[in-house]
């Protein structure tokens, strides 16, 4: 991402939005850019840094949402386990540790506090207890391979989650050729077509979905304005929110018509700068 930020720079861009990888890493780079143009991030925030906003859902509200999910798939409790790309990566940070605040009953925030419990075994959530977080490096023949790993390791399995966009195909693929699909309970992010279907033939209970148009749109209005010299309208706390939703099956059809009206439609931005 360092690299590809680079030729951006080489190219004179005036200004970046960028979903970050690797927050921690990326930081000291990120400010010395951030010296020079206005940097916006979007999806994953890079929270230490000097970028101008972060525009997107609150992911550890998201995981927050993820939790109320697996409450009412789980309501007298039980074992599940939680796949993910990377643990080093903020979205994934926050919506695993929103998933664990949830289940553990701690108060409601609708931001990350800044502790992360430490990937580990059987961490005990009141009634329900997470047994793993398997990650793949972002390597979907990987994930799935975790995946059937944890439903032969775990053969009580109640439930399994994924938190990035890949994971929940590769957890029902799993699931299918172990014969469980229908009776492991699964948990998603994101609207992969596979998902969307899975949730209306009953096989999933409901996905956590982003609004990446709304990124889009919001990140170039934002940029182009930092860029001019204008008022962004960015607040205090340099976080644009845009919420997360619950798709359950009754939401699918709309959800997918929504969807399929902005992929169709679009909306391009072409930008040009005056002096």
């Amino acid at each position: 991402q360092i690299r590809f930020i680079e030729a951006m720079l080489a190219k004179g861009v005036d200004g970046l939005a960028i979903s970050v990888i690797d927050p921690d890493n990326m930081t000291p780079f990120l400010n010395k850019v951030a010296a020079e143009i206005p940097i916006v991030m979007f999806d994953s925030d890079a929270p230490e840094s000097d970028r101008k906003a972060y525009i997107g859902m609150s992911n550890y509200a998201a995981g927050r949402i993820a939790g109320e999910a697996i409450k009412h798939e789980l309501p007298d409790g039980g074992d599940l386990v939680i796949i993910v790309g990377r643990l080093d990566a903020q979205n994934a940070i926050e919506r695993r540790q929103g998933i664990i605040d949830e289940l553990q009953g701690k108060p409601y925030k609708a931001q990350y506090p800044g502790e992360m419990t430490p990937q580990g075994t059987n961490i005990k959530c009141d009634r329900w207890v997470i047994l793993d977080t398997r990650t793949d490096g972002g390597d979907e023949s990987r994930c799935k391979a975790n995946a059937e790993d944890m439903l032969v390791k775990y053969p009580d399995l109640d439930l399994m989650i994924g938190l990035w966009s890949y994971n929940t195909p590769a957890i029902i693929s799993a699931a299918k050729d172990a014969d469980k699909l229908g009776k492991l309970k699964i948990i998603a992010f994101d609207e992969e077509e596979v998902v969307l279907q899975a949730i209306k033939d009953g096989y999933v209970y409901a996905t956590i979905v982003q609004n990446p148009y709304e990124y889009g749109r919001t990140s170039c209005e934002v940029i182009t304005k930092l860029i001019k010299g204008e008022d962004a309208g960015i607040p205090e706390d340099k976080l644009v929110d845009v919420p997360a939703r619950l798709i359950t099956a009754d939401k699918v059809d709309d959800f997918k018509a929504d969807l399929n009206v902005k992929l169709a439609v679009g909306e391009f931005f072409e930008i040009e700068l005056k002096d």
